[in-house]
């Protein structure tokens, strides 16, 4: 009688089935790993904006500035000529929140955040203006913007995901929205 070693070969294709049948399982959780990902760091981001939006509207409180319908870089702040540059260079904010229409308050407001102009980190912003002229500032990674036309399906329509906007009414008692879009 012959002595066999080895595997015969339905042994092998069923295992190789299993296998395929694992990976197919297991792959779409790796795939979806880097949505997450990027829908977290957005989240931080969304975190960080609320908390400057807290601190802006607290310091302007202090001095009585949070009924001011606008204030820029160049409003005292106090009697001892402290100016709101000191804090936040080059922002607006309209009755104590930053104004969206602004570009340059998230740029001094948050690290690591930039407008789609100069140097890009990894997070950018850009506005967006609505047919009720109303204009949205929006967030997103630079990784989202791997051509024009992402940019531009953004700024125009609103469709896509994975960015945050911003929207303030610009009424005295209104509390500016913070949303996110999640990564998919």
């Amino acid at each position: 009688m012959k002595n066999n070693k080895g595997f015969t070969l339905i042994e092998l294709v069923i295992v190789i089935i299993v296998l395929g049948i694992l990976a197919a399982a297991a792959i779409p959780k790796f795939i979806n790993l880097q949505d997450d990902a990027k829908t977290n760091v957005l989240n931080g981001v969304k975190g960080s904006m609320l908390s400057a939006i807290d601190i802006a509207y607290s310091k302007l409180a202090i001095d009585g500035l949070e009924d001011a319908r606008f204030v820029n870089s160049n409003t005292r702040l106090d009697s001892d000529s402290l100016q709101l540059r000191s804090w936040c260079a080059h922002c607006q904010f309209q009755y104590g929140y930053p104004d969206q229409g602004y570009m340059n308050n998230w740029d001094s407001m948050l690290d690591g955040v930039s407008d789609l102009n100069g140097e890009l980190d990894d997070v950018v912003m850009f506005y967006r203006n609505a047919k009720n002229k109303k204009t949205t500032t929006i967030i997103t990674l630079a990784s989202n913007i791997t051509h024009p036309a992402d940019l531009q399906m953004l700024k125009e329509t609103g469709s896509g995901n994975c960015y945050i906007e911003y929207k303030y009414s610009g009424v005295k008692g209104d509390r500016p929205t913070v949303t996110l879009y999640e990564c998919k």
